[in-house]
């Protein structure tokens, strides 16, 4: 990957970041996976898998301010939500709402919608990944005392 396609890799997973550190899997509503299937989905929210993923990419490269916001935000969720982790958040931290219609045409071949199913699931892949974005940050130092992220100070 040339350096320019890194820079704007990193730019664009920034402005997907929240200021409170959780990172949208997509920036995207009502958008059917494949035309005329008649399932829309909001991937809006903050994925806990994937939010370790990209804490997990940057702490491989280069550790910077991605894994301080991964780890900030995976482990605010695990603090609060323990075993009744949601496999996805509003980027503030809060529960995905419910799915309801919206009063808009909708992408063609799909529907208008916002929410998703997921605030009823449990996906025990995310603790396993958390763990991995854990142990990834204490590789580089970056973890306070009880696992929190230590602002972007490198031990």
């Amino acid at each position: 990957m040339a350096v320019r396609d890194a820079r704007q890799a990193y730019a664009v997973l920034r402005g997907m970041t929240s200021a409170d550190g959780g990172m949208v899997a997509a920036a995207t509503t009502s958008l059917p996976e494949r035309a005329e299937e008649g399932r829309n989905y909001d991937y809006r929210y903050v994925w806990i898998r994937d939010q370790s993923y990209a804490g997990q990419a940057v702490a491989a490269t280069a550790p910077g301010p991605p894994l301080d916001d991964a780890v900030r935000f995976a482990t605010a969720r695990l603090h609060a939500d323990g075993p009744d982790l949601s496999p996805a958040y509003t980027v503030d931290g809060h529960p995905v709402p419910d799915p309801q219609p919206l009063d808009l045409p909708g992408y063609p071949g799909g529907y208008d919608r916002i929410g998703n199913h997921v605030n009823r699931q449990f996906q025990l892949d995310c603790f396993g990944e958390a763990l991995l974005l854990l142990a990834a940050a204490a590789e580089h130092g970056w973890l306070d005392g009880d696992g929190s992220a230590r602002d972007g100070e490198v031990a």
